[in-house]
């Protein structure tokens, strides 16, 4: 497995629990912080291709996934609009790539995002946190949308450097769309409000 470096709040680190990305695990405010789009938003097209952003001759598979705009809670985008982002990996003819903790899309899904300001730039993701910055939408029995985050494939460490452990993973449990939207209103809200006292000083 190749290791590269991550997007900011991410780490690739020794795991000793399994092969795996070792991130830095993100708090709402840190992930809120990072993140100039939070959309939820549905899949409309996965398309990988051979690139070569460093013009070294050395081509790498990267993805490009596209996106229609469902419901806006930061950034400029608008409900409806299509919205692309590009990462490292993925799936041509018989050559895979995978990179443990970067999120992987089909058509048709649905997810919560937080993305980062430059989208089609060929870069290890735009997603903030990879794993952390998406969260998996779909509708239960009763008709609820509910969201999840999946970290297979991943540790977490904390920012003071003490070692990987399992005990240390966000939730991955699903819990109601509705109120993960409202968290993060919040937490957006208070980071809009800390920022105009900032510029009214």
């Amino acid at each position: 497995m190749k290791q590269v470096l991550l997007p900011v709040g991410a780490l690739v680190l020794a795991c000793a629990l399994a092969p795996a990305a070792v991130l830095i695990r993100l708090s709402d405010a840190q992930l809120v912080e990072h993140a100039r789009h939070v959309v939820v938003a549905t899949v409309t097209a996965v398309q990988p291709s051979w690139m070569d952003p460093d013009a070294d001759g050395v081509s790498q598979i990267y993805t490009t996934i596209e996106v229609r705009v469902d419901q806006v809670l930061h950034g400029d985008a608008r409900v409806g609009d299509p919205m692309s982002f590009i990462q490292q990996g993925g799936t041509i003819g018989r050559v895979q790539y995978r990179i443990h903790g970067m999120p992987e899309f089909a058509p048709g899904d649905r997810a919560l995002l937080f993305l980062e300001g430059n989208l089609t730039a060929c870069k290890y993701s735009a997603i903030v946190g990879l794993a952390q910055g998406r969260w998996i939408v779909r509708t239960d029995a009763d008709g609820r949308d509910v969201a999840r985050r999946d970290f297979t494939g991943c540790c977490f460490a904390n920012p003071d450097g003490t070692p990987a452990q399992q005990d240390l993973t966000p939730d991955q449990g699903e819990e109601p769309l509705a109120d993960l939207i409202g968290r993060f209103q919040q937490e957006i809200a208070r980071r809009r409000e800390a920022q105009d006292g900032e510029v009214a000083k």
